[in-house]
């Protein structure tokens, strides 16, 4: 019996999962602590400012959660064959699609900044740009969560969650305490956010093995599996 259960704990998806539920338990106790702060920090209007700019990149991540699935779907299989130069065509063909997606949205966030800063009462529009940028990273950096995703990278991801989370608590209290106030709590967001795409890189350096071919990955099937989750 023991022998069983051990064999199931070793199981890659219910070790992953253990991993995973433990890291975000923890990652969510920093993220809980910051947002603390901020609401105890912040005085009532720019609090209220913060929770906007939230909520902006929080509809603008939209695109990524309809994608996501499916990119895992199609890399999870080629992960499991270790096909490199078909994994290393899906992740171009993807990037492009985002890379796009994202100077499109960051172009048009950044054209409406007058509009945005009138309806939600910021006269700051520094913020506004910082919260643009954030969301063109955010989008950009979807298909890398996705990848390690679906390579099964459970430990590398929670850890990058949990620095996510530790940089943006400690660059936030340390800017707020400092008189930046909102600017400084979305910087720290920011920060935390290209500090986290440029480390997850290290788990999928083959996408810069010019030795590995990448041959041109068809999206139909790809568009045709996404399109109810979309």
């Amino acid at each position: 019996m023991k022998n069983k259960v051990k064999q199931i704990m070793k199981h890659p998806l219910i070790y992953g999962s253990a991993i995973v539920v433990i890291g975000n338990l923890v990652a969510n106790f920093f993220n809980f602590l910051f947002s603390l702060f901020m609401t105890r920090t912040l005085s009532v209007s720019d609090n209220g400012i913060f929770l906007s700019l939230m909520s902006l990149i929080g509809m603008s991540m939209l695109v990524g959660t309809a994608i996501t699935p499916v990119v895992i779907r199609f890399a999870g299989d080629y992960f499991a064959t270790k096909n490199y130069p078909l994994l290393r065509g899906l992740y171009i063909k993807i990037k492009k699609l985002l890379l796009l997606i994202a100077i499109i949205v960051f172009v048009s966030f950044f054209f409406f900044i007058p509009n945005i800063s009138s309806f939600f009462h910021i006269e700051n529009k520094v913020v506004l740009i910082l919260t643009d940028l954030i969301i063109l990273f955010a989008l950009i950096g979807v298909v890398n969560m996705a990848f390690l995703q679906a390579k099964l990278a459970f430990l590398f991801q929670v850890s990058m969650g949990l620095l996510n989370a530790i940089i943006k608590l400690v660059l936030g209290i340390i800017l707020v305490t400092l008189g930046y106030s909102v600017g400084g709590a979305v910087f720290a967001l920011l920060i935390a956010g290209i500090v986290m795409y440029v480390v997850s890189f290290y788990q999928l350096r083959f996408i810069f093995d010019k030795k590995i071919s990448a041959p041109s990955v068809s999206t139909k099937e790809v568009f045709r599996y996404g399109a109810p989750s979309a």
